[in-house]
């Protein structure tokens, strides 16, 4: 990171999701808060107030005028100077994004560059994505830079691609293996396919942990429907498994939080990701890609072998505001040339 443009100190402020995945965001940011030039904003007081929390998302929802009065409360939080060059990092799952006012606003007084980072697949509707309900072109003239970490998101709607953002509990520690595989996550569509994998894992007798957040039936041993989760518990559950389950969700085909979980932990990963193959990590010892239930070797969920990627950290959070950085500058530097391309291809 620059310590200095034109003379001014350099801050950079990340806008974070507020009041739920507390833990994972902490977690998640962790290693960009230990930079002194860093503030990440976990936690707005004013949206534990659920009156101004429900008015709030009703004005943005509704594409009601005025919407620039809550810039004076997004502000309240963030503790940006004028003195300073601010680079804001807002994120998809923070409800300002969706303030076509805010970004404006903070490249006009404060001369601020803002980035819009998005975690989730586009919703697409023909040949045109969509954030909560936003198109990207709409987007793209709202913010500075927009950043995906799906690589097909990026091609088709020339975005910045950032692969992941991901930093590890320092604090983990190697655990005793109590099951062959895990899974933990919401359905999102993927009920069907999970429950015949659950359903074919168990008739091999291999030592299953499904752990689905939402409510439902009873599919069996090894199979529980659970309200809430700690994200730190969720590691520590991983550090005990095997073997990491990943099943994307529909129109997924990045780099997901399963996949970033088995690299940090050095965990042995079984996912139906094809285009894993094409990540700077992948390593067909340690990952099987699968199509068809039918097609997964139960040996390699099984077999006890030392893992290690030799990842050290290349997704943390602190290297992807670099990398965030370097991109809009490219784009910027590019826009003249017209060679801007949007993408860091290698992550």
């Amino acid at each position: 990171m620059e310590a200095e443009v034109k003379g001014k100190k350099v801050r950079y402020t990340v806008l974070v999701q507020t009041v739920a995945y507390d833990e994972w965001a902490r977690i998640l940011w962790s290693d960009a808060e230990k930079r002194e030039a860093v503030r990440v904003v976990y936690d707005t007081l004013w949206q534990h107030n659920a009156f101004w929390r429900r008015l709030h998302k009703l004005h943005l929802f509704s594409r009601l005028p005025g919407r620039r009065l809550w810039i004076g409360k997004y502000l309240s939080d963030m503790d940006i100077s004028k003195e300073e060059q601010n680079y804001i990092f807002i994120s998809d799952i923070n409800i300002c994004m969706r303030n076509p006012e805010f970004a404006p606003y903070l490249k006009m007084e404060y001369g601020a560059r803002v980035i819009l980072f998005i975690l989730n697949p586009l919703k697409r509707k023909g040949k045109k994505g969509y954030v909560k309900g936003i198109s990207v072109s709409r987007l793209k003239k709202w913010y500075d830079l927009v950043i995906t970490i799906d690589p097909r998101d990026a091609e088709d709607f020339d975005l910045g691609l950032i692969p992941a953002i991901y930093s590890r509990i320092e604090t983990a520690e190697k655990r005793e293996i109590k099951r062959d595989l895990i899974f933990v996550g919401r359905e999102k569509g993927r009920e069907g396919l999970l429950e015949e994998l659950h359903h074919l894992l168990r008739s091999k007798n291999v030592n299953t942990e499904f752990d689905i957040c939402g409510q439902g039936e009873d599919k069996g041993a090894g199979w529980e429907y659970i309200s809430y989760i700690p994200y730190g518990k969720i590691i520590r559950k991983s550090l005990e498994a095997n073997c990491i389950l990943e099943i994307l969700q529909e129109g997924q085909t990045g780099i997901t939080q399963r996949t970033m979980e088995a690299l940090a932990y050095n965990k042995k990963l079984l996912t139906n990701n094809k285009n894993l193959k094409n990540m700077p990590f992948y390593n067909g010892e340690y990952m099987q890609i699968f199509e068809r239930p039918e097609e997964i070797r139960i040996d390699f969920i099984t077999e006890r072998v030392p893992v290690d990627y030799g990842y050290r950290d290349e997704y943390s959070s602190g290297v992807f505001l670099d990398r965030a950085v370097r991109l809009l500058q490219e784009k910027e530097q590019g826009a003249e040339a017209g060679k801007y391309s949007g993408c860091e291809r290698r992550g």
